[in-house]
């Protein structure tokens, strides 16, 4: 019995940590994607006030260096990147 529990919560994380790693991938992959000088950090949703005025301020020009800044966690990354993925594409339909 004391096998199986570790076994157990192992195996009920799996999904999880597979899914940071997936995460994880995208972000060293589109570490260069070029963040737009204007974006618009405020507001953006799922991102903590903290995190919010930290961009701000810094105003990264790439993933990588949003990557860098303290307190950037893999999620808020990930999270960034599909925002400004998303107003790429809005971008280019707008054209």
């Amino acid at each position: 019995d004391d096998a199986i529990e570790p076994l157990e919560i192992e195996a009920n994380y799996a999904v999880y940590v597979e899914r940071q790693k997936a995460d994880a991938e995208m972000v060293r992959k589109d570490e260069n994607r070029l963040i737009p000088e204007d974006f618009i950090y405020e507001n953006l949703p799922g991102l903590s006030n903290e995190l919010q005025l930290k961009l701000s301020a810094v105003r990264p020009a790439n993933i990588g260096q949003a990557a860098r800044i303290e307190g950037m966690t893999p999620a808020a990354i990930t999270l960034l990147l599909a925002h400004v993925s998303k107003q790429r594409g809005q971008s280019k339909q707008a054209s």
